[in-house]
């Protein structure tokens, strides 16, 4: 339900200090439990203006932390309206107090600069923080913590809720970008450089995921390019019948989706294959619920359920491998060629009811 609708900023910026939104609205931009902002930036003026917008918290009104830059030094067109949306949903707690911040770049910047928020009440009490903290499991999710040392490059992907460590990469040149599309921040990975994220927790932490009472697997993502198969989501060593785990796949030369239940036993639990469920360039929501007792059901974008095929028995060993993202769990082939917004992954099959908020949360 929408409960209000604020004018956060309206005025002309010149130059490169910081512009903040008005300080009468702080307390109530940290109330609302979701918040979807739009920033609109026109008459623009200068050589090379871009614009950077944060979001900032405080319990005091007076010492300001960063919470999350969701427009970073983006480039302003001169003749063009320039738009950018981002969301804010409660996931990270936010202190008494929310502020924006805006910040032109270039030289002799000039733009007109207007942001608004809609502000509505939270999704029938679900959340996917409120979820993992019940339940356990683990959710990713590209808007906050990513830890960058060196700009572009994904040192770290930090849980923003569960306590199964974090995705990481070592080696330079494999990993991932911290990009933006349409104003959200997003993980980009460049499947003709490796690059890849792998968890860091035990394997024995994410045996929930193949074990009988199943799991439920959300991850939002898109190719925007290569060929074959690309990995997602992956600890199965690439979705193998004798490897022990799960797989989120994609076909980028037919748009084909797929995803896997392994035993390690040379008969795959379950399978299922979805032709031509995807398009370049669009995102798409992977949704896998699955358990022994309640059996096999994978949709695109909430579409029509698939049940697979196969039924061989669920492993109660380790998996294969910790899973990874962008590739398949060894890390040396089917590298993904796109990227990820959400991964959300719990133990146990969530209700129809309650896979249909999860679904409406992530389509956003």
């Amino acid at each position: 339900m929408r409960l209000n609708t604020l004018g956060a900023i309206d005025q002309f910026v010149t130059g490169t200090a910081a512009v903040y939104s008005e300080p009468a609205l702080n307390a109530a931009l940290a109330r609302a439990p979701r918040q979807a902002f739009q920033v609109t930036c026109d008459d623009v003026d200068g050589t090379s203006p871009t614009m950077t917008l944060s979001v900032e918290g405080s319990n005091d009104g007076d010492n300001w932390d960063p919470v999350s830059t969701p427009v970073d030094g983006e480039t302003l067109s001169s003749t063009l309206s320039n738009v950018f949306r981002f969301t804010e949903d409660g996931g990270t707690p936010l202190k008494e107090f929310m502020r924006l911040k805006v910040e032109l770049g270039g030289t002799d910047p000039r733009a007109h600069v207007r942001v608004s928020s809609c502000q509505r009440s939270a999704l029938g009490g679900w959340s996917p923080a409120g979820f993992v903290s019940k339940y356990g499991g683990a959710w990713l999710d590209s808007r906050k913590h990513l830890v960058v040392t060196s700009d572009p490059d994904i040192d770290e992907w930090l849980m923003r809720k569960g306590s199964l460590g974090s995705f990481d990469q070592a080696t330079g040149s494999k990993k991932p970008h911290v990009a933006s599309v349409n104003g959200v921040q997003v993980v980009e990975f460049d499947g003709s450089a490796s690059q890849n994220l792998q968890s860091n927790a035990n394997l024995a932490d994410w045996k929930f995921m193949h074990e009988a009472a199943g799991a439920t697997i959300f991850v939002k993502a898109r190719y925007t390019g290569g060929s074959g198969v690309q990995r997602l989501f992956c600890n199965s060593n690439g979705g193998s019948a004798s490897a022990i785990g799960v797989s989120l796949d994609m076909n980028a030369t037919n748009g084909q989706a797929s995803a896997f239940v392994c035993n390690g036993s040379g008969t795959w639990v379950a399978y299922c294959y979805r032709t031509a469920a995807l398009t370049q360039d669009e995102y798409a929501l992977y949704e896998l619920r699955w358990s022994q007792s309640f059996g096999f059901d994978f949709r695109i974008n909430g579409g029509t359920p698939h049940t697979g095929s196969a039924s061989g028995t669920p492993s109660s060993a380790n998996p294969t491998a910790v899973p990874r993202l962008g590739s398949h769990s060894g890390g040396a082939v089917q590298f993904l060629t796109g990227d990820i917004q959400h991964v959300f992954a719990v133990p146990g099959v969530l209700p129809d009811a309650e896979a249909a908020k999860a679904r409406n949360y992530f389509q956003r």
